[in-house]
């Protein structure tokens, strides 16, 4: 969260107090992310976020309080860009099954496109105050939205329990866990059959699911340019 940006003083060129609150705003998350990556959260001081982004400490305190809010904004940022991408992609499609697809692909391509962003949130967030795990946790949970609608889709003698969905959000996290801490987030894609199947195995069955999977992999497959 931003602290009023009134105490800048006025810009070059005519350059308002808002946008030179944001332009630090901006500079400030990406060196903390930059640095996190590089030294990890602990040893990531604000003197070394001021420094990396061009600023001065005081420059740091007028947008906010401590470190800790900085990298509560990051992780903040990041995970409604995620949200922002897969849901997009997930309202994009017309049947429960193929969005689920979609949303995975556009979710990991946004990790992938993003893989400083992707380790500082997966792996440092961890080592941050219990308020950011708890919105980090929050904003896990979030993703069983997606999940909602397969109980419209097709009628379940033994449907999923709410609990369950959040053991299939869980699990699809600590998946792109893992291979963000093994800095493997360019293979992030190869993971989609596999979290695909958690996801929809479920609702669909087994022997659904994998047909589903085999019909999704054969389209992609087919659009392919013949040696690329």
């Amino acid at each position: 969260m931003l602290h009023s940006s009134r105490s800048l003083p006025p810009g070059p060129g005519g350059t308002s107090r808002t946008e030179l609150s944001a332009d630090s705003r901006a500079r400030i998350l990406a060196s903390a992310a930059c640095l996190a990556e590089q030294q990890g959260y602990a040893a990531t001081t604000i003197t070394d976020i001021s420094k990396h982004a061009g600023l001065s400490p005081r420059a740091f305190y007028r947008v906010f309080a401590d470190k800790q809010e900085a990298f509560a904004a990051l992780h903040e940022h990041h995970f409604r860009g995620v949200m922002g991408v897969t849901a997009g992609a997930f309202f994009a499609q017309d049947a429960w099954p193929v969005r689920i697809w979609e949303a995975g692909r556009a979710f990991t391509r946004y990790l992938e496109q993003n893989p400083t962003l992707a380790r500082t949130s997966f792996i440092e967030s961890y080592a941050g105050d219990p308020v950011t795990l708890q919105r980090v946790e929050e904003l896990v949970g979030a993703f069983t939205m997606f999940l909602q609608e397969g109980y419209q889709y097709r009628q379940l003698q033994a449907p999923p329990s709410p609990l369950a969905l959040e053991a299939i959000a869980t699990t699809i996290f600590e998946l792109n866990y893992r291979y963000t801490r093994a800095g493997r987030v360019c293979e992030l894609e190869a993971l989609i059959p596999h979290t695909a199947f958690v996801t929809l195995a479920p609702f669909l069955g087994p022997e659904d699911t994998n047909s589903f999977i085999d019909e999704q992999l054969s389209a992609a497959r087919r659009q392919t340019p013949s040696g690329a």
